[in-house]
């Protein structure tokens, strides 16, 4: 099967992580695996970038044309409408796979052209990031916004998202129910294990000088959804209680230097941002940890850094939002709180209960090899494209269609 990935952020690239592109990745090398042969569209970085790199004998990236996303310098809003008429047209796909609605349009109009099933997954709220735009776009408002989520993805054959919470939530929103289903994130387990050396975990702890201590770790992005400052708040008071604690804050984002700031004010000595770390040390630094924390707010659907904490049988405790309360069985594999006191005493329960993290760290691992390896979210989700190409493809089922029916429903009215 040719299958064509449409992305909004840069996959196979280290210095932009996430986790759609962390999803992409990890499926489109399960793919190969299987025979499959995988194209993924992305919005280029920068003009010179090579248009099509070959990743793998059967993964090809496609560079598109894109446009500065605002605040996030290494965002950037695809425009591939010249590329579909173009260079596009003349390759042919079993199926379409669009991650997110920016290249919702395109993809759906190569569908038609096509005639093959189109998919779309439902990653991310667009309301909670479109401050981020740049004021001249629509996206800015939040009626635009939901309105154009809503006609895109209603537009095609099918719909994923990776928790049931979601999946209701954008049934009550107006998604069609009958073509929206779950297709959980995933993580590789092996090529996680393989990355983990002792030797390279001592190198870490010298580095940030965390001999002796119990590591919380955070990891993702520096931006206001992720509620870091809740975190840093927390962190005196947690060490106040547990002396040997060290807060490490990974990852990088447009409000990092403001948020080492802050902790440089609040907790001086019991926090260190890392900035942005490689794969390899990522894997470390999550076995070496003693807890993992995800306090995120409602613009995470499904945060796959639960995932990865998981992986290195990290205990996790995490902000009930999204679809948090799917994945997580409170108390079981993960603690859940909705109010940073709720999460000060299970941080506190767990750093002060090594058998406890123990036992939950590997109720996460399990749960992870039963339910979220890559292996089998791939499978699962090569049986939706064999669904959609049975039971819902439709061949005038596109973006332009569903807009013409919605103006026509407004005229009526």
């Amino acid at each position: 099967m040719r299958i064509a990935m449409f992305s909004e952020v840069p996959t196979f690239n280290p210095v932009f992580p996430n986790g759609v592109a962390s999803f992409i990745e990890a499926v489109s090398k399960q793919l190969v695996k299987l025979g499959h042969e995988v194209h993924v569209y992305e919005p280029c970085q920068h003009l010179k970038q090579k248009k099509i790199v070959k990743i793998h004998d059967k993964i090809t990236k496609h560079h598109l044309f894109s446009l500065s996303g605002g605040k996030y310098k290494n965002f950037r809003v695809p425009m591939p409408f010249g590329l579909i008429f173009k260079r596009m047209k003349e390759e042919k796909f079993d199926t379409i796979h669009a991650h997110g609605p920016m290249n919702g349009v395109a993809a759906t109009l190569l569908a038609k052209k096509q005639n093959c099933p189109k998919l779309i997954t439902y990653h991310t709220p667009g309301e909670h990031y479109r401050h981020y735009a740049p004021r001249f776009l629509p996206v800015r408002y939040k009626f635009f916004t939901d309105l154009a989520e809503r006609l895109i993805y209603n537009s095609f054959d099918m719909m994923l998202t990776p928790a049931e919470a979601i999946r209701k939530d954008l049934i009550r929103k107006g998604y069609k129910e009958e073509r929206l289903f779950v297709l959980p994130n995933c993580v590789n387990l092996h090529e996680n294990h393989k990355r983990i050396t002792e030797e390279r975990m001592q190198q870490l702890r010298d580095e940030y000088t965390l001999n002796g201590k119990k590591i919380v770790l955070y990891v993702g992005r520096m931006s206001p959804e992720k509620r870091i400052p809740d975190i840093i708040n927390l962190a005196p008071q947690i060490v106040k209680e547990e002396p040997d604690t060290h807060f490490l804050m990974v990852g990088k984002g447009p409000y990092l230097n403001k948020y080492r700031t802050l902790a440089h004010k609040v907790a001086p000595n019991d926090m260190t941002f890392t900035g942005y770390v490689t794969d390899e040390d990522l894997s470390n630094l999550l076995r070496m940890s003693s807890l993992g924390v995800i306090f995120v707010d409602g613009a995470q659907v499904f945060d796959i850094t639960l995932l990865n904490y998981w992986a290195n049988r990290l205990p996790v405790c995490a902000r009930r939002a999204g679809g948090m309360g799917d994945v997580i069985s409170h108390a079981d594999n993960g603690m859940l709180f909705r109010e940073p006191s709720e999460a000060f005493d299970q941080m506190l329960s767990l750093l002060q209960d090594e058998k406890l993290c123990r036992k939950m760290g590997s109720k996460g691992y399990e749960t992870v090899k039963r339910k979220y390896s890559v292996e089998v979210v791939t499978d699962l989700m090569l049986r939706y494209y064999d669904m959609a190409a049975r039971k819902f493809h439709r061949k005038d089922n596109g973006v332009l269609s569903h807009f013409k029916k919605f103006i026509f429903k407004r005229k009526k009215k």
